[in-house]
């Protein structure tokens, strides 16, 4: 008898205590690091503080506005048919997309110049809202994979 695929429950991540919001503690546990809760509440603060007095909106409004302009649908697999090696895209959930969009955003911004963490996700932010930057060409990059996919597969 198998046990690997039970009924796994899954953990329920609390809102976050300033904005009770559930997708901002989601970021905050990305953010984290060696269990630094408190550290990677104040980066994620104030660079979504920062980034919402730049374009003048509430600080909540501008991180789902955020969160909206990157979120990902879909996911590239490899898979092998009769020994070609094929991509495919396979839709992803919410919670999945979340995490592979805010995965992009954090890694994106601890490969920038900037001194603080603070300040790089706050200019990542501030790219996001413009759209520019590296987070809109990975997503567009995506969006532009998966368009010429189907476009083949279709012509097959």
């Amino acid at each position: 008898m198998s046990r690997r695929h039970g009924n796994k429950k899954k953990h329920t991540i609390l809102s976050d205590a300033k904005y009770n919001d559930r997708d901002i503690a989601k970021l905050i546990n990305y953010v984290m690091k060696q269990g630094k809760k408190s550290i990677a509440s104040k980066i994620v603060y104030t660079s979504i503080e920062s980034a919402a007095k730049t374009s003048g909106l509430s600080p909540l409004d501008c991180f789902h506005k955020i969160k909206n302009a990157i979120v990902i649908l879909y996911q590239l697999s490899r898979h092998n048919v009769g020994g070609i090696s094929t991509q495919s895209a396979l839709a992803v959930s919410e919670d999945r997309g979340y995490f592979l969009s805010m995965k992009n955003v954090i890694n994106n911004a601890r490969s920038r110049k900037e001194l603080s963490m603070v300040a790089r996700l706050t200019a990542e932010f501030i790219d996001i809202l413009a759209n520019k930057g590296v987070s809109i060409n990975r997503r567009h990059d995506l969006e532009k994979n998966i368009k010429s996919m189907s476009i083949k597969t279709h012509r097959a």
